[in-house]
């Protein structure tokens, strides 16, 4: 499991690697959700479920009612790290191309409207708004200092309100449930913790202390009581072909 997304409902959703939707059930078991395929991203978005698909060099943003039918596809084209409003009304994301920009567009259809230029050499995480709505996080990386910046900015688009560093790697800036702090994912000697940079200034601080496993996305449940975590381990095989003719 990948992705997580809690609907209205309270029914906890993920994808896999393979692109298929399951809703996980209170024993730790799953089972099929609809005949969603070919997922990359989910969310979900108000009463609405979020997700992208991948077909010939071309990202389609879809919606769904909250069982997983009635499909709507709201945008294709350059597309990128796409997030939620808090109120289920937009869609942010970022155009793959240079120069970046940041667009928003109706969870009911329409036009893609511009919010502002991405910054530095090109945005690396997903876009994430605040529980009031007003501001938009994402992370970008630049070449003079180089590094990666974690980067606040108005949700109707304007200069940045804050700008802090991270560590090259950082992926999932998430909002605090309280919007006081960014959440975000590092790994570092091979296990993946949870880390939160207050946005009133100050140090970041490390919020879990995991020593193995990677983390692939984490989310507060909509009561801020329980995190949800995807964590495993990311495997691989080498092959070596000889006398080959």
């Amino acid at each position: 499991m990948i992705d997580i997304a809690e609907t209205v409902a309270g029914q906890l959703l993920s994808s896999d690697g393979d692109g298929k939707v399951w809703q996980v059930v209170t024993d730790g078991k799953r089972k099929s959700f609809s005949e969603l395929s070919g997922v990359r991203w989910l969310t979900t978005c108000g009463s609405l479920i979020l997700f992208t698909s991948f077909d010939a060099n071309t990202v389609t943003l879809t919606r769904a009612d909250g069982d997983g039918t009635h499909l709507m596809k709201l945008f294709s084209g350059d597309l990128a790290y796409p997030g939620c409003s808090p109120d289920g009304k937009f869609v942010y994301y970022v155009n793959r191309h240079r120069p970046q920009k940041l667009w928003k567009i109706s969870a009911e259809g329409g036009p893609p409207l511009e919010v502002g230029p991405g910054m530095g050499e090109g945005v690396t995480g997903w876009l994430d708004i605040s529980p009031d709505g007003k501001l938009v996080s994402y992370t970008f990386d630049q070449y003079n200092p180089p590094g990666w910046k974690l980067a606040v900015i108005p949700a109707r688009g304007g200069s940045a309100l804050h700008r802090f560093d991270v560590p090259g790697g950082t992926t999932h800036v998430r909002w605090s449930p309280t919007g006081t702090g960014l959440q975000y994912l590092v790994t570092q000697d091979g296990a993946t913790n949870i880390w939160e940079q207050p946005l009133a200034r100050g140090k970041p601080k490390e919020l879990t202390k995991f020593t193995s496993q990677q983390i692939f996305d984490f989310k507060w449940s909509s009561n801020h009581q329980k995190l949800f975590l995807t964590r495993g381990d990311v495997t691989s095989d080498v092959v070596l072909l000889n006398n080959l003719r």
